[in-house]
């Protein structure tokens, strides 16, 4: 009898910390809900020679997977209608480290994995190191339908150097 205790006193211990974790993941998840929604609009963008092209954009954000992930698709095209953007990224939180990530992944089959932070209220940011010691960032703001986002470059992590900008309205 006092094992059968002992065990129901360790499950309910366990169970009742296994819901705070859950709550607290649907929590952080739900955190991010100001970027769902289907998005349209135009920016530039600098390629590695320099030359700035426009382009118009589509994002589409939905949670999927019973909302443990939020997913973007967005397609640039150049104004010739040429895609020159395609992307899909996977956000989630992760419990063990209490940080947001994300997988990015191209048409062309690059991918990253990005740390992603929430800044302020609608305002985030997300960056991933290149590998040869530049970082590039992404700061992005949604604030009555508009979402507004900058690109930058770093070799250094002391100067930032823009490359793309975005303004988008909900559809």
């Amino acid at each position: 009898m006092r094992t059968v205790i002992i065990i129901t006193i360790i499950f309910q211990a366990y169970y009742g910390h296994a819901q705070n974790e859950n709550e607290n993941f649907n929590q952080q998840m739900q955190d991010l809900s100001f970027m769902v929604g289907s998005w349209k609009g135009t920016g530039w963008i600098i390629n590695q020679g320099g030359v700035k092209s426009e382009f118009n954009q589509n994002e589409e954000i939905y949670y999927d997977l019973n909302g443990s992930v939020l997913v973007a698709r967005g397609t640039g095209k150049n104004t010739d209608g040429k895609v020159i953007h395609d992307a899909l990224g996977i956000i989630s939180y992760q419990l063990q480290t209490n940080e947001y990530k994300m997988n990015a992944f191209l048409a062309n089959g690059m991918k990253t994995e990005a740390s992603l932070e929430i800044i302020g209220d609608g305002k985030l940011k997300w960056w991933f190191e290149t590998g040869n010691g530049s970082t590039i960032r992404y700061t992005s703001n949604i604030k009555d339908g508009i979402w507004t986002e900058k690109g930058e470059y770093s070799p250094d992590n002391e100067a930032w150097y823009p490359f793309m900008q975005f303004s988008l309205s909900m559809k």
